[in-house]
Order: C-alpha cells, then structure tokens, then sequence
C-alpha cells in the first residue's frame, strides 16, 4: 500500500513538472517596449484630470435659476443607523409648492444618502458627518427619498409636495 501510495505521488510530479515545461525548446528573449522619454518643456504642459462634474454635498441646491435663495424652512433630518434600525427621522415630510427648504442632514454611525431622483437630490455623508441642502420646491407631488445603501434595509422616505 505504501508503494502503491509513493508511485502515484512520484507520477504526480511528473505529470505537474512536464505539464509546466515548455514544448517548444527555441526561446527568444522579448525585448519590452522603449518608454518615450518626455522632455522638461512636454512635462510642464500635463494638467491634472477634470474635477467631477457634480457639485460638492456641501453646497447649496435649487430646482429653481437662484442658487442664493434664502430657506423658508429649517428642517433637521437624522440619518439612523443604531442596532441595524436604518430610518431617516423624519421620514416623511410635507411642503408646499415654492416652499424653499434648507435641510440639515446628520448621518449618525455610517455612510447614508439623501437622494430624491425624480427632483434631482442627491447628498452623501459620511459617517458622524453634518451636510446642508437647500432646495425650493416647485412641483407638487410625492416623491421617494431614498438612501442608496441602506435602500433594502428599508431607509425609505417620502416627500410630499403640495
């Protein structure tokens, strides 16, 4: 048995050695590829890549042309996640139409989100984080507010504009 154990690992490598050696005994050296040279004049010209296109979450929103407008109304919204509980607080708010809302949104323990699709909204904040949003609403309706990660979890919200 102790045989018949040796000769089948001693054909094991043999097989894994011949299937790792090359058929083809004629080898050429490959020469890599010549990296262009840049000059110090080439050099200076490089920029750096375009910023992202969207605005940071930091900044001031508007569905309407004025991006200065002052807030009718200070509404603070708390992004939970203690226990496994993801909620926002409120989760459901109500406005009027051309109502301007400034939003204080505080993310407790983890990333969330504040995003309104269907009015462009989108907010990320990290974690222990304070954001601010205005926005004035200007089309009445209700609309999901959701937050990407936690969406399955069930941090579901709704705003109705009337």
């Amino acid at each position: 048995m102790t045989k018949l154990v040796s000769v089948i690992s001693l054909m094991s490598i043999l097989m894994i050695f011949a299937a790792c050696v090359p058929q083809n005994e004629d080898h050429d050296a490959v020469d890599p590829a010549p990296v262009p040279q840049t000059s110090a004049s080439s050099a200076s010209v490089m920029t750096a890549p375009p910023a992202p296109v969207s605005a940071p979450a930091s900044s001031s929103s508007s569905s309407s042309s004025s991006t200065t407008a002052t807030a009718d109304k200070v509404i603070d919204v708390a992004m939970n996640d203690a226990g496994g509980n993801y909620v926002f607080e409120p989760g459901d708010l109500t406005f009027t139409t051309g109502e301007t809302v400034q939003f204080n949104l505080s993310s407790e323990n983890e990333f969330h989100s504040f995003v309104v699709d269907d009015l462009g909204i989108e907010v990320e904040v990290e974690g222990g984080e304070t954001d601010t949003l205005t926005f004035t609403f200007d089309k009445p309706g209700v609309y999901t507010l959701i937050c990407v990660p936690h969406e399955t979890l069930g941090m579901v919200g709704t705003i109705t504009v009337q």
